[in-house]
């Protein structure tokens, strides 16, 4: 959910790096899908994201985009 909500972020023209760093990740994390990525740390970045968003429903936005199959 935190590449993916990454990814979305970046679609809406979000600079990633600065909320990446308050996270405690790289760019490399986010893009490297092998890098294993900390419960506690994806959680923070979710929040900065819909903080730096201003989307309370950030989670619910992505979903939208994301193709199950």
């Amino acid at each position: 959910m935190t590449r993916l909500s990454c990814a979305y972020a970046q679609s809406v023209g979000l600079d990633l790096s600065p909320i990446l760093r308050d996270a405690g990740l790289t760019l490399r994390d986010i893009e490297d899908d092998s890098v294993r990525l900390r419960v506690a740390t994806q959680i923070n970045c979710l929040n900065l994201l819909a903080q730096a968003l201003g989307d309370r429903l950030l989670g619910f936005h992505v979903a939208e985009t994301m193709d199950l199959r």
